[in-house]
């Protein structure tokens, strides 16, 4: 899905000066009367003059499915991922590690979303790095990194599971094969606890307005 947002327009303003100094000269020869007439008339030239569109280009929005990216697909080779896609990315750049190979896609310098390599020469996650990179909800709403995440827990049939890393674990929330998880640097110490508790997810109402999403992924990054 590609969302383009609208652009607004500004006047053309190097006519509408030139319309005011022919005025001021045509009103210094014939006096007090024909002045009054001319600035009527800029008055009403103003009013009629056209927009020029500004069509300064920035990113558009893009849906994240459980499927990937527009072309950037899961199970898809990485060895196929083009190096620019107009409309989408302008830039792709590729980050090895021990146990995974990044890829992160660029709008005007800007990260959009990154792909993960955990089977050799494969796709198999890919995460939203921009709140340009939106899930789509029913009724039309759509989710983004930095919304409340209380709308996470409004999705209808939203599942809480625990996730272990490295020995330690916490819950995150899926749905339609989409992880959420909350950002985690403003969290209410209580929240933080039940977070990192196995015992049970914690509950909506300890997600208060402050507690953001700060990860939306087809899958977990480790």
């Amino acid at each position: 899905m590609h969302i383009n947002h609208q652009q607004y327009a500004k006047p053309y303003a190097l006519f509408a000066c030139a319309v005011i100094m022919i005025s001021v000269g045509i009103s210094g020869c014939s006096g007090r009367d024909s002045a009054r007439q001319e600035d009527d008339t800029l008055q009403d030239t103003l009013a009629e003059t056209p927009l020029m569109a500004d069509t300064i280009a920035g990113p558009a929005d893009h849906e994240l499915t459980a499927g990937g990216v527009e072309r950037i697909q899961i199970g898809m080779q990485t060895a196929h991922i083009p190096p620019y896609e107009e409309g989408v990315y302008d830039e792709m750049t590729k980050e090895e590690g021990n146990e995974s190979n990044s890829y992160i896609f660029f709008y005007g310098g800007a990260p959009l979303f990154c792909a993960y390599e955990f089977t050799e020469g494969t796709i198999d996650v890919i995460s939203a790095e921009s709140p340009h990179i939106v899930v789509c909800a029913p009724e039309g709403e759509m989710l983004r990194i930095g919304d409340e995440f209380s709308r996470v827990l409004s999705l209808p049939g939203v599942e809480a599971e625990w996730e272990d890393s490295d020995d330690e674990g916490m819950w995150c929330w899926h749905w339609r094969g989409i992880w959420f998880q909350p950002d985690q640097s403003h969290l209410p110490e209580a929240l933080s606890r039940e977070l990192y508790s196995d015992v049970a997810p914690p509950a909506d109402a300890a997600f208060t307005p402050g507690v953001r999403i700060g990860y939306i992924g087809t899958g977990l990054p480790w």
